[in-house]
């Protein structure tokens, strides 16, 4: 039990830190200080940082899967649904936008977090099937036009939510005159009337 709890104190502190001052500037003997543990400890249960970068990453997925489920289908307005999805991925891509910069930026960390993910069940892809998978479930109760394709509906979907993220990290504030609130749900009310069935 001591190892689970020691495990998840670990991915807490990484987290913090690597959000707080991105994952090249953070160090494994800080992210053991945070946790609290003895930097070996560390390597107990993550080899090697980018080890630690992925189950953070992995760590934050379940949020996400947690507001976008096919189950969720056809539970409320189609827009408020939408509007869900969107807040879910905004606040996914806030987080993976902070971790991921760094790691991109170095050829050969980009290279070895490829081989980690390559075959795993996981990973920032796979956000795409999922969003898929609901607009499907949406499809099937008549609500979003049965002939659009999920995979794309959901690269509509999550394209903005990426973008809006992504570029209010660049600018450290909101990169609209509306809040984000706004945003979400304007762009929610867009893409159901775009999605709704032909009549």
């Amino acid at each position: 039990m001591e190892t689970k709890e020691t495990k998840e104190r670990i991915l807490e502190a990484a987290d913090r830190l690597i959000r707080g001052r991105g994952l090249a500037r953070v160090r494994t003997r800080e992210i053991a200080r945070e946790a609290g543990v003895a930097e070996g400890t560390l390597y107990v249960h993550f080899p090697h940082k980018e080890d630690l970068f992925l189950a953070v990453v992995r760590k934050n997925t379940p949020e996400f899967a947690e507001s976008v489920r096919p189950e969720l289908a056809g539970k409320r307005a189609l827009d408020a649904s939408l509007a869900e999805v969107a807040r879910a991925a905004m606040g996914y891509y806030g987080k993976l936008l902070s971790m991921a910069v760094p790691l991109m930026a170095d050829a050969d960390l980009l290279e070895r977090q490829r081989e980690a993910i390559a075959g795993q069940p996981g990973g920032p892809y796979r956000i795409y099937e999922r969003v898929a998978a609901y607009v499907e479930a949406e499809q099937h109760l008549g609500r979003i036009e049965e002939g659009l394709d999920a995979l794309s509906v959901a690269a509509i979907v999550l394209g903005p939510c990426f973008q809006y993220a992504f570029t209010r990290q660049f600018l450290g504030e909101d990169p609209l005159p509306v809040t984000e609130e706004r945003f979400v749900g304007n762009l929610a009310k867009t893409l159901a009337a775009s999605l709704a069935p032909c009549r």
